[in-house]
């Protein structure tokens, strides 16, 4: 049984090459395969080219710049907090100090 020339021609060029008697529903059973496995090799690589320039983004000159500024912000900002924080404790401190300082004035006060 010969292969219709038009069934040949849909046939991907490998097929092509093994020149070997198919049946029709072989034929016709195999194309879908292929065409399915076809699209999916496109979907990867399209994919993975998604990636590579993600990936290239991610690590380009830019992105490195805006995070060491970012580092650097929030470092300062750390820095301004710390002292914000070292600045309350001592004023909480004095006022302590301040307060036992007028509850002994009002003690001797009374005592005279």
């Amino acid at each position: 049984m010969s292969v219709p020339s038009e069934l040949l021609l849909s046939i991907p060029p490998c097929m092509n090459i093994w020149r070997v008697r198919v049946t029709r529903e072989l034929l016709i059973s195999i194309c879908p395969m292929y065409k399915y496995l076809s699209i999916q090799a496109r979907r990867a690589l399209r994919a993975l080219k998604g990636l590579v320039r993600l990936k290239s983004l991610v690590q380009g000159h830019s992105v490195k710049r805006q995070a060491t500024s970012t580092l650097r912000c929030m470092q300062t900002l750390s820095r301004v907090q710390s002292k914000i924080w070292t600045r309350r404790i001592k004023m909480a401190e004095e006022n302590q100090a301040l307060q036992r300082q007028l509850l002994l004035n009002q003690e001797l006060e009374t005592l005279r």
